[in-house]
């Protein structure tokens, strides 16, 4: 089934990430302009592999996990390529999952910031303008283990 998405911006947090780079080339083939946020420094070669894909992909560097920083990925992302019109918030993992009772409050809360503060961040200043403009669309993808939680290996 193809989805027609002429025209129509789509961010995607994550979108360096595997999962996220599919989602990435799926709404570009759709016919989005697709961009994603990146942290690290191996965007130009991401890039690269997106172009000789056939792929166009804009990326800013942005920490998701920051509200003002999101802020600012908004306003530039609208200013340079339009208003954004999806959101899919699919951020990469913060470290290694730990299972809840070994997690230490380091752990949680970087845990939290990667998964729930990164949503509200971006949310909060796209919701209300897609509201406004009569079209939107927010996905939020998490992982299984959120449903189902970790088990521990250990046996202490």
């Amino acid at each position: 089934m193809k989805i027609e998405l002429n025209n129509r911006v789509a961010l995607v947090l994550g979108g360096t990430s595997q999962m996220g780079t599919a989602i990435c080339k799926q709404l570009s083939m759709s016919g989005a302009r697709v961009v994603t946020n990146y942290q690290d420094d191996n965007i130009e070669q991401w890039q690269a592999q997106m172009t000789s894909a056939g792929i166009n992909i804009s990326a800013f560097n942005a920490d998701i996990t920051d509200f003002d920083s999101c802020i600012r990925l908004v306003e530039t992302i609208e200013d340079s390529i339009g208003p954004i019109d999806i959101i899919v918030n699919s951020p990469e993992p913060a470290g290694e999952a730990e299972p809840f009772h070994l997690m230490n409050k380091d752990q949680w809360d970087k845990t939290m910031a990667a998964n729930i503060d990164t949503v509200f961040n971006i949310c909060r200043n796209l919701a209300e303008k897609m509201s406004n403009r009569g079209f939107g669309r927010i996905i939020n993808i998490s992982s299984i283990i959120s449903r189902m939680g970790q088990a521990s290996h250990t046996h202490d």
